[in-house]
């Protein structure tokens, strides 16, 4: 049993949805599913009844909520407060990074420079760019890897913004691109342009966060995909392109709590980011 099983475990007794608590956590539904079954195997006892599509938290579950949530709190200001103390001395690195760069950011890269120069371990977790920069503020996690647009975010001006690189909002598709298309796009770019009066944004444009779910969109289904230029470079198949208009920017940045040093391990990581991610 871990921490992450009882987060998870906690947002879908408050949500009540396997659907619902997936999307907030930014994870897929099956892995969730698992997860959640792998607590009640280890607990040896059943936390939800399932039953034509809906969940029914039991009366065991209600008593492992309570403890959840009280080993939630706890957990966080252990965390938080062996960080304000010692920052130095940390051996786990906590990043969250915005989901449409799942296929940029090479996690696998990151996780083994700190293993082999430092002997730590990283945890990773998505989030949309309001929630990634509120952890880093409210020291949740030491550094977030955000695309940012065109608009106002929260907590922005209370936190360190390095920027790493500047690109635009462009169309993606394997047909046609016109204003009969079906659109996909990501749930904080949407943001940027949403409004009855914009025929981009009609009935049938779906939102997800998860690039390789835009890709497939795009490959298999016949979408066309409102997406950051950087994304095209990992796709595998050549696909038509336009440009957005009107014209949307974003950076890539590296975020870090203005109240607190960064580690050398982070300047590291930072620097490593910088220097060896294809960007």
């Amino acid at each position: 049993m871990d921490m992450r099983q009882l987060m998870y475990f906690v947002e879908v007794a408050q949500q009540q949805s396997f659907t619902k608590a997936a999307e907030k956590l930014n994870i897929s539904q099956p892995a969730l599913s698992k997860c959640i079954h792998n607590l009640e195997d280890e607990l040896g006892t059943s936390l939800f009844v399932r039953k034509a599509g809906t969940i029914t938290i039991t009366d065991t579950g209600k008593i492992v909520l309570e403890k959840a949530k009280d080993l939630i709190v706890h957990f966080d200001y252990v965390q938080n407060t062996f960080r304000l103390i010692n920052p130095q001395n940390k051996k786990n690195i906590s990043i969250g990074c915005s989901p449409i760069l799942s296929s940029v950011i090479d996690i696998d890269k990151l996780e083994a420079f700190l293993s082999d120069n430092n002997k730590i371990y990283m945890s990773y977790g998505g989030g949309t760019i309001n929630q990634l920069v509120n952890m880093v503020f409210s020291m949740k996690i030491d550094m977030a890897i955000c695309i940012l647009y065109d608009r106002e975010y929260k907590y922005l001006d209370k936190v360190n913004t390095e920027v790493i690189y500047e690109g635009k909002v462009i169309y993606a598709s394997s047909g046609n691109i016109d204003e009969s298309s079906k659109f996909v796009t990501s749930c904080d770019l949407s943001a940027c342009f949403r409004s009855e009066d914009d025929p981009k944004v009609n009935h049938t444009t779906l939102y997800t966060d998860y690039a390789n779910e835009i890709k497939r969109m795009v490959y298999y289904k016949g979408f066309t995909a409102i997406v950051p230029d950087i994304v095209l470079s990992y796709w595998d198949k050549d696909v038509n392109t336009a440009s957005f208009v009107p014209s949307i920017n974003y950076r890539i940045a590296l975020i870090t709590n203005k109240s607190m040093k960064c580690s050398k391990i982070i300047q590291q990581l930072k620097k490593h980011i910088k220097n060896n991610i294809d960007l």
